[in-house]
């Protein structure tokens, strides 16, 4: 049986999102849509989640997975700074 990381890995190459991962204190997921596009459920480009208490890095996964599961859309902003900073 898979773990949630696995499959929101697996879900986040299918849409093209990338991740982050960073260490410390707590553990924190950075989840970046692809260039151009937010995630449907936040109109976000990127949502940062973290393992704070009483929360597991579980939990952390399967927020991920949640947000990815809304979907992936362009960016309704034709003027959207976000967008414009970050082309490569």
């Amino acid at each position: 049986m898979k773990t949630l990381k696995q499959l929101a890995e697996e879900r986040a190459k299918e849409l093209g999102v990338m991740f982050e991962v960073s260490g410390g204190r707590y553990f924190e997921l950075l989840v970046q849509a692809p260039q151009g596009k937010v995630f449907t459920g936040s109109d976000l480009h990127e949502a940062v989640l973290g393992q704070y208490p009483p929360h597991t890095r579980e939990d952390v996964w399967k927020e991920a997975l949640r947000e990815m599961d809304m979907g992936i859309k362009i960016c309704p902003d034709i003027d959207c700074e976000w967008c414009e900073s970050n082309k490569a």
